[in-house]
């Protein structure tokens, strides 16, 4: 066989200048486009005949097998996923950055209900993908879509998903990350994405903010959950130090005093984060809730009225202040009324 010549196009990954195998290819492409599966995988299988290495091909065969087997009605072929992940795996050998292998295989492995494997590979994906400086968030949120469903479906431990995090990827991945799997209530999961991002860089005051959603979503969802009200306190706390004039940061801190009954300390947090940002809802609904608990139930309806006044479809304030204008102070405090932290 006589020297296949390479290129790099878009400066990514390597194909052939051969006018039969590019020509092949294109017809391979154009009856995968009319969705004639057999035909595309004809020529595709001519134009590998002749350069074997050419990646884009073999990921595009990949691509058609399993093509092939997500569409069938019936019975599923499981021949045609084998060579599927077939091609993949030999395109990542040819190019052990070529990212939509990993984020292919990943989602072969979920269909296999194999999904530790899924796991991994999407894991590989965010590595290769961001390094490959692709400006394709989609992509990023795809996987981070496969990994919360692979943990899920998985039931796959905290245990064994933090074996797992031994890579390298910036702390806007791992936030994006973090952020997918709080989301999902994968509360733990997302804490150790979170820890990634300060253990790498411990003077990112979001890293903190973050790890302090983390815990709040954690006390109040989860019903038997023992917080180490310590190690909360220093991260929120260090969330403060490091950006003072951040109100996301104090109005965390708020919710972590309210947490452990320290009026006067949630109290100063929450006008603290009311003065960065006089417009946000958060703040003044904690505040409230914190008075109403306190009987000081005229200083409450100052807070919602402003709540309102910010987001009138605030249904939470709208019907907290209709309550609170509709009993006496005596009425409320027999049926101990409260406001739930948002």
């Amino acid at each position: 066989m006589s020297k296949i010549n390479r290129r790099k196009k878009n400066n990514k990954w390597n194909t052939s200048e051969n006018e039969e195998v590019k020509r092949y290819y294109l017809l391979g492409n154009k009856f995968l486009e009319q969705r004639n599966f057999q035909e595309a995988i004809i020529y595709y299988k001519k134009a590998l005949e002749i350069d074997p290495q050419d990646i884009l091909t073999l990921s595009n065969l990949g691509r058609v097998y399993h093509h092939s087997y997500v569409l069938q009605s019936s019975t599923k072929d499981l021949s045609l996923l084998d060579n599927s992940e077939a091609c993949y795996l030999e395109a990542t050998k040819i190019d052990p950055n070529f990212w939509l292998s990993y984020f292919t295989l990943g989602v072969i492995k979920i269909e296999r209900k194999e999904f530790l494997k899924a796991l991994t590979y999407h894991l590989k994906f965010l590595t290769v993908y961001e390094k490959a400086k692709v400006k394709n968030f989609k992509m990023y949120n795809h996987a981070t879509n496969y990994i919360v469903e692979s943990i899920k479906k998985g039931k796959i431990s905290v245990e064994s998903f933090k074996k797992l995090l031994n890579i390298s990827i910036s702390k806007e991945i791992w936030t994006l990350l973090g952020y997918g799997l709080l989301h999902s209530q994968l509360y733990e999961s997302a804490e150790l994405c979170f820890l990634k991002v300060i253990e790498k860089h411990p003077d990112y005051s979001s890293g903190y903010i973050d790890l302090g959603n983390v815990y709040i979503e954690m006390i109040k969802n989860i019903p038997d959950y023992c917080p180490n009200f310590n190690k909360i306190k220093n991260y929120l706390k260090k969330a403060v130090e490091l950006d003072t004039n951040n109100e996301i940061a104090w109005n965390n801190l708020g919710t972590y005093y309210t947490f452990v009954d320290d009026f006067e300390k949630a109290k100063f947090c929450y006008k603290t984060s009311i003065k960065l940002k006089n417009y946000c809802i958060t703040p003044w609904y904690s505040l409230a809730s914190i008075l109403v608990k306190k009987g000081l139930y005229k200083e409450a309806i100052k807070c919602l009225k402003k709540v309102v006044q910010i987001d009138p479809n605030y249904t939470p304030a709208k019907e907290a202040l209709d309550i609170l204008k509709n009993n006496t102070k005596e009425q409320l405090s027999r049926k101990r009324i409260e406001l739930r932290i948002n």
